[in-house]
């Protein structure tokens, strides 16, 4: 799996070599297409990035725990680490979009012509770059791949980089508040779940994006985020697959 991984940064690596000389030779300002453009459109975009984590992770919870899935331990109050933790999930989150959106969209946008096809190379890429996580499994391959697309349409339908990155990080940062792995990482937190038996409605090695429950959500998550681009941004659903 190190294989994997690695060829996907390297693959990362050439687009951003390829597409900073494309930049430079057309003298095209490279913020604008990273995604760093602001808008007042933007504050609803991370309110609502906001929610719809909230509440799918906290309905993941909720679903595993009725389900026996999940045993609390205990409960902790948020010390220095704690907001440590979360400061690194930010900048984590943050690099990753910058990479996978910013660089990978606009790199195989100098290849691919077609938003779909762009979408799912991104989204492959972005889950093969977690192939050696800890924990790691087939299952949490697929979920990751379909992050990648739910990260990927929101980067394109908004326009900017903020989008996926406030999805990308409150979807981690509940999780991790929550007790769960981040991506397989097991941190110290806010509710400390007990060790309960691995399966594939509960993936207590890699957190939700590891089993059935948190795929299911996620793909609630990608329905309801199409709906508000359309809604509220009045974005073409078709536009952003073509």
């Amino acid at each position: 799996m190190k294989i994997v991984e690695y060829s996907s940064y390297l693959i990362t690596l050439i687009l951003t070599i390829v597409l900073i000389i494309h930049w430079i030779r057309n003298r095209i300002n490279p913020f604008p297409r990273l995604g760093f453009k602001f808008e007042y459109k933007i504050l609803t975009d991370l309110v609502f990035a906001l929610l719809i984590c909230l509440v799918s992770v906290m309905l993941i919870f909720i679903i595993q725990w009725s389900l026996g899935f999940i045993k609390i331990q205990q409960f902790n109050s948020p010390d220095l680490k704690f907001w440590l933790i979360l400061l690194f999930l930010l900048i984590a989150s943050f690099i990753e979009e910058i990479l996978a959106r910013g660089i990978m969209v606009n790199g195989l946008g100098l290849i691919f012509k077609k938003n779909w096809q762009i979408i799912i190379l991104v989204s492959l890429f972005f889950a093969l770059g977690h192939a050696a996580n800890p924990g790691v499994t087939w299952l949490s391959i697929l979920s990751n791949t379909l992050g990648g697309v739910l990260y990927t349409v929101a980067f394109i339908a908004a326009g900017n980089i903020w989008f996926p990155w406030a999805i990308h990080f409150f979807w981690n940062a509940f999780q991790f508040i929550l007790g769960y792995p981040v991506s397989g990482v097991k941190f110290s937190s806010l509710a400390v779940q007990a060790e309960t038996q691995n399966s594939i409605f509960h993936s207590n090695q890699y957190g939700p994006e590891g089993d059935l429950v948190g795929i299911a959500i996620r793909v609630i998550m990608f329905l309801t985020i199409l709906i508000y681009v359309q809604k509220v941004r009045s974005v073409d659903i078709k536009g952003i697959f073509l």
